[in-house]
């Protein structure tokens, strides 16, 4: 905890994830084993479309707080 205002907005900045992007790989964060990936963005980058990797599921909206992103090494062929 700091009182110095610049150093808490540069925390804050620094807690922040990076936003989706059109191509990142995803999954639900309530569990989700399924990955997804990120086809479109909408209402300024708050919303993405997805695309199952499964032929199972058609094209969905998600709010990006429900989203994690996948690292490279987590994803599993």
């Amino acid at each position: 905890m700091t009182t110095d205002e610049e150093e808490g907005r540069r925390q804050v900045k620094a807690m922040k994830p990076e936003r989706l992007k059109i191509g990142d790989r995803v999954r639900l964060a309530a569990g989700g084993g399924r990955t997804m990936t990120v086809i479109d963005t909408q209402d300024y980058g708050n919303q993405v479309v997805c695309e199952w990797e499964e032929l199972m599921k058609t094209d969905e909206i998600f709010p990006v707080s429900s989203l994690v992103r996948l690292e490279p090494s987590a994803i599993s062929s």
